[in-house]
């Protein structure tokens, strides 16, 4: 294999470095802050700020060169003002053909020796995005920490991606070997560092609180009316005062609150998951149609029968369109159909008898678009900020569906995010409203 080396960068390097980076921006998921093609430096540009670095003393531009050509590009620029110097931020990018194979580790302690016997320098930052864990685990390996975690920092790809601000205070953190060949996948991200790091401590205390309290306001009546039965039937049955037709049928009402009842814990169980980020999801490929097939056999904690009977019952008319029906995406299927059948629940809900529920999908870019929509009653512009939060009806809702928790869309946008996605919602009263989501394409081979 061709060998490389690593050398401060010079004016002459200009062209090389702006055709390097222009490579560098047209490669999807390039784990940079540009979207693909983005980078416009002229050479003369370049040039400026290679002058501009050589010219500061704590300031330093590498480049990792094999057989004549710039491969990967590194620099530290440091602060101007007398308060900052001391820090540097660092930002690397190297050539598609030569990751993974140390480049950027190399350039990385080249900056950092280069720190550490630089008097000025205290403190190296960075920034890395959290769909590029292979990075990270690089940077933790060095020594670097993470401070903090930006929510929806950048738009790339088709999606919103957090970045997590990373540090190394230098001469207390000793590097250690790094290891290739493991690291943290997405979803042990979102464990260690969670999208909701900077909430205050009161108020989360201030949401368990109320969470609590919902909590014991929704089992209280359900088990008060377990309670009531069995006492009935410890008072009543053993002297004979009912048939047996009317026991079985007593014991029946006994069982499908119980049920009812679990399956309302097992759904507060996944909000909590959701809201804690401790929801295991387990990413396949998948066929999108397949995942649609599979919804109408959903049931959830609070209808006795499975979407697809309801929907018949209403006479509710599906459409489906899904456009290049073929698509492959990356996804947890038990998870997507939960997510899928919460939003249609939805629109089943809150459309007439004889309405109209239409699912389309369709590929864009990266990304697969689904759109759920229905002839509804529409949501109340004032009303529309508050759909995702816990536990929250809608006039509707409070009007019509004594049963219904509130927590469907809430589930189902934590659900959609943990899966890399994203949802929005768009509605209009006396129309109908229209949910709709982003969801990765898995990479073709």
């Amino acid at each position: 294999m061709t060998t490389y080396s690593i050398r401060p960068a010079t004016v002459d390097d200009a062209p090389q470095i702006n055709a390097h980076r222009k490579r560098v921006s047209e490669e999807s998921y390039n784990g940079t802050s540009w979207s693909t093609g983005e980078y416009q430096r002229t050479d003369d540009e370049q040039r400026e700020a290679i002058e501009k670095a050589l010219a500061q003393d704590n300031t330093l531009m590498l480049v990792a060169e094999a057989d004549a050509q710039i491969i990967g590009l590194a620099a530290a620029w440091g602060g101007v003002r007398w308060a900052s110097r001391h820090v540097v931020g660092i930002g690397i990018d190297v050539h598609a053909d030569w990751r993974n194979k140390g480049v950027g580790t190399a350039l990385m302690r080249g900056l950092l020796d280069w720190a550490r016997a630089n008097p000025i320098i205290h403190r190296v930052e960075l920034e890395v995005l959290t769909n590029n864990p292979r990075a990270l685990h690089v940077y933790e390996k060095l020594g670097f920490v993470v401070e903090g975690r930006r929510r929806d920092a950048f738009f790339k790809d088709g999606v919103f991606v957090d970045i997590l601000v990373m540090s190394l205070l230098l001469g207390e953190a000793q590097a250690a070997p790094v290891d290739y060949t493991s690291g943290p996948i997405p979803d042990e991200l979102d464990t260690k560092y969670p999208r909701n790091v900077y909430e205050t401590l009161a108020n989360y205390h201030a949401e368990e609180g109320w969470f609590i309290r919902v909590m014991v306001s929704e089992l209280r009546t359900p088990l008060a009316t377990i309670k009531g039965y069995t006492q009935l039937w410890l008072e009543y049955f053993p002297d004979g005062e009912f048939t047996e037709e009317e026991k079985r049928e007593f014991l029946e009402q006994i069982l499908q609150i119980t049920e009812r009842e679990l399956e309302s814990i097992n759904t507060f169980q996944r909000l909590t998951e959701l809201k804690t980020n401790q929801l295991k999801l387990h990413s396949e490929v998948l066929a999108f149609q397949s995942v649609v097939e599979e919804v109408w056999s959903f049931q959830s904690a609070f209808d006795s029968k499975p979407l697809s009977e309801l929907i018949d019952a209403k006479k509710q008319i599906i459409k489906i369109n899904l456009a290049g029906n073929e698509a492959q995406i990356l996804a947890d299927r038990g998870q997507l159909v939960h997510a899928l059948a919460e939003i249609i629940l939805n629109a089943h809900h809150y459309t007439p008898p004889g309405g109209e529920i239409s699912i389309e999908s369709a590929v864009e870019g990266d990304m697969l678009h689904v759109t759920i929509a229905d002839t509804g009653t529409g949501i109340p512009p004032e009303e529309l900020p508050h759909v995702y939060d816990m536990f929250w009806r809608g006039q509707q809702a409070q009007e019509h569906f004594s049963s219904h928790d509130g927590l469907g869309l809430t589930i189902a946008r934590g659900l959609i995010e943990r899966m890399r996605g994203r949802i929005w919602i768009e509605s209009e009263v006396g129309v109908g409203t229209r949910v709709h989501l982003l969801l990765p394409l898995a990479k073709s081979s």
